[in-house]
């Protein structure tokens, strides 16, 4: 909401934006009959009961509807101190030139829309497709709204644009914003934004930079279709280069003989031919063979004594 310090042309160019977005969205635009007459119901918000007292609309552009009086009470009673003072402000209060002003603006955001089927896009593919929204993300700037149309080179919707630029400026403020990630070209104001505020819009294309007045509506049409910009890919890391293999020692063989100093093993003491592996199981079958005899024998032995 406007504070009540705004003057009468701060809230018709509030009226304005508002309307502005309705009128260069998708689809069927709905508007609100008198709502492009800066309409006024004095504040009333459930008018359906309040007769024409407060429901007229004067075609004639001298009265708005504000100031009528407190609207009924048992909906607004609890308000009437807020409504009361409100209402009582002539500086609020907009004359027939204020509303004069209102409906060229909104007859140039008509004629905008209609100047481009870009605004009237068929199918939601090719919305998908042809619209994007540009001050996105964490770093957006508050209350800028960058939006553009951007033609379809293979069935060229629109004959004559490449691209529309539609920027909502809702701060007080002047806005500045660059468009990065894409190769524009250039561009200039639509030929139908001629109003004394809103063409102050600028446009530098060295650096692709917008620039808007506080609380404005900024429309730019050009003849190429937006082009995603080229990344420079990063240079890959060099490749290490990879060490020859070395060829590892040959194990040292250890001689069967003993040498000063060392007591050889069991195997080293046998003879050569039978240290090798296979042939050492067969000693040990050999040995266990005869120790199972003797054993043997001995148990016969006592077993013959005992008998």
């Amino acid at each position: 909401k406007l504070p009540a310090s705004a003057t009468l042309e701060d809230r018709v160019q509030a009226q304005s934006l508002a309307l502005s977005l309705v009128a260069f969205s998708q689809g069927v635009p709905f508007f609100h009959a008198g709502s492009e007459m800066l309409r006024s119901k004095s504040m009333d918000r459930d008018s359906y009961d309040s007769t024409d007292w407060f429901n007229a609309l004067d075609w004639t552009s001298n009265d708005n509807g504000w100031g009528h009086g407190l609207p009924l009470e048992d909906k607004n009673g609890s308000d009437w101190p807020l409504i009361q003072p409100l209402l009582a402000n002539p500086a609020i209060a907009p004359t027939q030139v204020e509303i004069l002003q209102m409906q060229a603006l909104f007859e140039q955001w008509v004629s905008i829309r209609q100047s481009s089927p870009l605004f009237r896009l068929q199918t939601a593919e090719q919305i998908r497709n042809l619209v994007r929204f540009h001050n996105t993300g964490p770093d957006q700037i508050p209350g800028l709204i960058v939006m553009s149309l951007s033609d379809d080179p293979a069935h060229e919707i629109d004959p004559n644009y490449g691209v529309i630029f539609v920027l909502w400026n809702a701060a007080p403020e002047e806005a500045q914003f660059a468009l990065k990630g894409y190769e524009i070209g250039n561009l200039e104001l639509h030929p139908l934004l001629t109003d004394s505020h809103n063409s102050q819009a600028s446009y530098e294309a060295a650096s692709q930079s917008f620039t808007l007045p506080g609380r404005s509506v900024a429309v730019f049409v050009g003849d190429s279709p937006l082009v995603e910009a080229e990344t420079q890919a990063a240079p890959e890391p060099a490749a290490t280069p990879t060490p020859e293999p070395t060829e590892e020692p040959a194990p040292t063989e250890i001689p069967a003989t003993s040498t000063p100093g060392h007591s050889p093993t069991a195997f080293e003491s046998l003879p050569e031919d039978l240290a090798q592996p296979q042939e050492q199981s067969n000693l040990w079958a050999y040995l266990i063979g005869g120790a199972a005899v003797i054993a043997a024998g001995i148990g016969a032995f006592w077993w013959w004594r005992k008998k």
